[in-house]
């Protein structure tokens, strides 16, 4: 079977995320992973790893947060000084005005953890502190793409998107990621080859927008072209990714006379 672009530039171009940050928190934390969430126990690929990621941090973020509600008491939780600190040192993102700090959490129950976390001492709340399956949600469905660029993750959101799809760059991995606005994964474009010479390239992300553009565009050739132009893959694996489409070209055209 003839493989499709994508196909082969991963084929080609094959990424690793040993000794990575992503892979070694995951490793650490993977026991926090619970039913309800199970899913994005998932070390099929990088986005698998990212989104997996952004899991477990806010499974860590929910606990070492109850953790702290415990050790107060609610007149202490009350207090403004003690209500700042509460959250120091948390990763967290902004959705409509509200600090979400446990994404897995719907953004009401992130609205009463931010402004009366004394509340998660006594009913009803308190039941989310005993339960950890109680109300949890696909954070994806509620947030969309935005945790990808948040700090949960380390994926830099680039200035390039069509309708709700945006584009994302992971500057260790080197790859760019396209991700829907329900945080699915619409293609995975791994660069840097190892027949590359220096890198990054003068302008990176400049040019990772404008092949992004390509992309959008479905203009194959041109995205091809800009990605050998550009310093983003090797001239090498540039041919052979051509050699692949006219291959895959030219089996559709036999096809189409049988």
């Amino acid at each position: 079977m003839t493989k499709t672009f994508f196909e082969y530039l991963h084929w080609a171009n094959p990424k690793s995320s040993a000794l990575s940050e992503e892979q070694l928190f995951f490793d650490e934390n993977a026991s926090l992973f619970n039913m309800p969430l199970s899913r994005y126990n998932d070390l099929s690929s990088l986005f698998g790893l990212i989104r997996g990621v952004i899991i477990l941090r806010s499974l860590k973020n929910r606990q070492e947060l109850f953790h702290r509600i415990g050790l107060l008491t609610e007149d202490s939780l009350k207090d403004p000084d003690t209500l700042s600190s509460l959250f120091q040192g948390l990763p967290a993102f902004r959705f409509h005005g509200q600090d979400i700090y446990i994404p897995t959490y719907s953004p009401q129950i992130n609205a009463r953890l931010s402004s009366s976390p004394w509340l998660f001492k006594s009913f009803p709340y308190q039941a989310l502190v005993k339960d950890g399956n109680l109300s949890l949600s696909h954070p994806f469905d509620l947030y969309g793409n935005v945790p990808f660029s948040s700090e949960f993750s380390r994926l830099v959101r680039l200035d390039v998107r069509k309708d709700d799809t945006s584009v994302f760059y992971h500057p260790e991995f080197s790859t760019l990621f396209i991700i829907d606005g329900q945080g699915n994964l619409e293609q995975e474009i791994p660069l840097k080859d190892e027949k590359l010479g220096a890198w990054p390239p003068k302008d990176l992300f400049d040019k990772l927008v404008l092949v992004s553009e390509d992309y959008f565009r479905q203009d194959r050739t041109q995205f091809l072209k800009h990605l050998v132009e550009y310093g983003l893959l090797s001239p090498s694996l540039g041919t052979e990714l051509q050699d692949a489409i006219e291959s895959r070209k030219a089996k559709r055209r036999k096809r189409g006379q049988e």
